[in-house]
């Protein structure tokens, strides 16, 4: 039984809009010129996020203050009151 074969978004996308072989075509190509041409704002936005989360872990305080701990005495069965 042969394999079928996983679709790709960009088939999934055409299949579902009933493009014809030429309409493919030309879809892939503005979606390939769209994404070079969106690169540079794609990889500003990358390096702002990791800005901002930087800002974010710089701004925590560096220690955790916690209560000392304080070891629980040992149960025993005549211990009931």
């Amino acid at each position: 039984m042969p394999r079928m074969q996983r679709q790709t978004p960009f088939d999934i996308f055409a299949d579902r809009l009933k493009l014809t072989k030429d309409q493919k075509a030309d879809a892939q190509t503005v979606l390939v010129d769209a994404m070079k041409e969106s690169a540079p704002l794609r990889q500003q936005m990358a390096q702002s996020r990791a800005a901002i989360a930087n800002a974010i872990l710089a701004a925590r305080p560096r220690t955790i203050r916690r209560r000392p701990w304080t070891p629980i005495p040992p149960w025993s069965p005549g211990d009931r009151h």
